[in-house]
């Protein structure tokens, strides 16, 4: 599967998301969160696409669990990312009951997700350069 397409759409998440974090917001936090959540995906698909690994799961956690065991020097704010699933309540059966993440907490993901951006690329780059040779 290519994975050009899901790095594609990320990045362009990434813009939008990079762009209200360094504005006064537009977006309140619960839309640019919803926004950040598919971000994440989208990188952890590419990430592992481009490894030649298959995508079995769905949820954040499920894609950070396979990248953790596909990469030993995956960054530990990359696994962090794991925890993004416990606000969502995908799979929840009773009411939920959401609530915006504070600017805090919204900095902190952001300063994640810049890793993760990174890393993903980093990687795109070297299998790249090594199917090129």
């Amino acid at each position: 599967m290519n994975y050009r397409p899901f790095l594609a759409e990320a990045d362009a998440y990434f813009r939008v998301i990079s762009k209200s974090m360094e504005r006064p917001k537009k977006l309140g936090n619960k839309v640019l969160f919803s926004i950040c959540t598919m971000m994440i995906e989208k990188y952890l698909v590419s990430l592992l696409l481009v490894n030649g690994k298959v995508v079995t799961g769905h949820t954040i956690r499920s894609l950070v669990s396979m990248a953790t065991k596909s990469f030993e020097s995956l960054p530990v704010q990359i696994k962090e990312l794991a925890k993004v699933d416990d606000k969502l309540d995908l799979c929840s059966f009773s009411p939920v009951t959401s609530r915006e993440p504070s600017d805090e907490e919204m900095k902190v993901l952001y300063a994640n997700l810049v890793v993760l951006k990174e890393f993903v690329h980093e990687s795109v780059a070297t299998v790249n350069a090594v199917s090129e040779q």
